[in-house]
């Protein structure tokens, strides 16, 4: 009897999301600040809202997590306002997707794609035909 190598289910993985994957407000609060700083503020503070302040001093938490220039853009474009900021699993849900699709087709079989993602194989029929059920 062979044995079957173990495939470690999906984990989020913020290194394959794209600015496109990052849907409504956020989206737009990335394209001002950047994506490695949208990406920063989803893995140090995603699920969480953040009230934009007006100005930004040096050194203070957010400019440590997103850097000056984005601090600025976003105060800049938000301040005072309430954002809430995806987790990182909102976010990675697109950048899965995306790679089952494509796995799917390079010809991968449906069973061996639930087992990689952890997903029902009803669910990977789903992702690839775009139902969002």
């Amino acid at each position: 009897m062979e044995a079957t190598a173990k495939t470690e289910p999906w984990r989020p993985d913020l290194s394959q999301v794209r600015l496109e994957d990052l849907a409504g407000t956020y989206g737009q609060v990335a394209k001002h600040i950047g994506l490695p700083a949208a990406l920063a503020l989803i893995a140090t503070r995603g699920g969480t809202g953040l009230l934009v302040p007006s100005c930004i001093r040096p050194n203070a938490p957010l400019d440590k997590i997103i850097g000056s220039a984005a601090c600025a853009q976003l105060c800049s474009a938000y301040k005072g306002q309430q954002i809430n900021i995806p987790t990182a699993r909102t976010a990675c849900l697109e950048a899965r997707n995306r790679e089952v699709r494509a796995a799917r087709a390079e010809g991968a079989p449906v069973s061996e794609l639930a087992a990689r993602f952890g997903l029902a194989a009803r669910r990977i029929q789903q992702i690839i035909t775009g139902d969002r059920a």
